[in-house]
Formats: C-alpha cells, structure tokens, sequence
C-alpha cells in the first residue's frame, strides 16, 4: 500500500528545527497532524480490502487519501524551504505515486454506487410487484361464524 511509504518519508521530517530558520511552529503541528492522517488512512484502507462491498468504507478511504495529499501539498512547502528541497520532492512524489489509486477508488466508489442503485431499484420494483399481486387476490372468505345455541327459553318440568 503507497500510505505504508509515506510513513518513512514523515520520519526524516524535521520541523521543530525549522523554527530556529524562522518557520512557523504550526509546521509541527501540521507533521504529527500528517502523520495521524496516514495512519487512520492504512487503518480505513486496511477495512476497506476485508469488506470491498461497503460502500462507506471506500468512501472513507478516498477522502482519508484527498486529506493526506493536501495535507502533504502544504507541509512540503515547508519541508523544501527549511530542511532539504530533495526531501519536500520525495514527500510529494511518495505522495504522488497513490495517485492511480485514488482515481482507481473514485471510479470503484463510482461503480459501486450505481450497482447498489440499481439493486434498489430491482428491490423496489419487486416489492411493488408482489403489492400488487396482494391486492389483486380475492378478500379471504372467513368461516362461517358458529353461533352459540340458544338458551333453551321453554319452561323446564318440574322435578319430582
């Protein structure tokens, strides 16, 4: 997976020191940021390879992937002007290198929405069918009702 690659790469990484180059220190905050953002992107990633039907799991795995490459856009600006412009390039190109497989997942995502979409459709149009197909049956005719015997209202005999 190209998400494993990056973690490496975030590792030279160096941004306390570039205070001292006169950088901001959100630049720190932006690398551990990076790194928990690749992290959660192998987890979601890693789910998503057990259950590729789940729609929301794809989804989550491109937008963890949209997050990391912006992510790494910003911070390899920072990474060029005060630590080493060969490591800002390897940043991105590492970076850059999960491209196919995010277009790949957009298409897949694509793909599987209008699947799921389609099955809906067959479900609805089934259960409107067998709806249908109740109401058309004739009304059950009930048994006809036992009702109880009439209290016997002639006199009774005497007993003797």
């Amino acid at each position: 997976m190209q998400a494993e690659r990056l973690g490496p790469v975030l590792d030279r990484l160096k941004p306390a020191d570039w205070q001292s180059k006169g950088a901001s220190e959100s630049y720190v905050a932006q690398a551990t940021s990076i790194r928990s953002e690749a992290g959660y992107l192998i987890d979601a990633a890693n789910a998503f390879v057990k259950q590729p039907e789940k729609l929301s799991l794809a989804i989550s795995t491109y937008f963890r992937m949209q997050s990391v490459e912006k992510m790494v856009d910003s911070l390899a600006d920072g990474v060029r002007r005060y630590q080493d412009s060969r490591l800002g390039d390897e940043l991105v190109t590492t970076v850059a290198a999960n491209f196919v497989n995010r277009d790949q997942l957009r298409q897949y995502i694509s793909d599987l929405a209008d699947t799921r979409e389609q099955e809906l459709r067959v479900i609805d149009s089934e259960a409107q069918r067998c709806r249908g197909d109740l109401l058309r049956q004739p009304p059950a005719q009930a048994a006809p009702r036992r009702t109880p015997a009439a209290p016997n209202t002639a006199p009774k005999a005497p007993v003797k």
